[in-house]
């Protein structure tokens, strides 16, 4: 028995601004943009829980950053 397939579909948003010598590059990720509830661990001991899902795939995460170059 094989469980269903994981989709996991990851966005980013970055630009690069140059301000004299230095270079800045915000940005802006989303994982998990269609929060998708996949199944990663199932139990499989034999009993009134076997196939119950143990560990799903993490809920929607949004990330701000900036790498700084000078």
């Amino acid at each position: 028995m094989f469980a269903r397939r994981m989709t996991q579909f990851d966005f980013r948003l970055s630009r690069v601004t140059q301000i004299g010598k230095v270079r800045i590059r915000p940005a802006f990720d989303i994982c998990n943009l269609f929060n998708s509830h996949a199944i990663l661990a199932l139990n499989t001991q034999y009993g009134p829980a076997w196939q119950t899902p143990t560990r799903i795939l993490q809920a929607r995460l949004l990330k701000f950053g900036a790498q700084f170059d000078f």
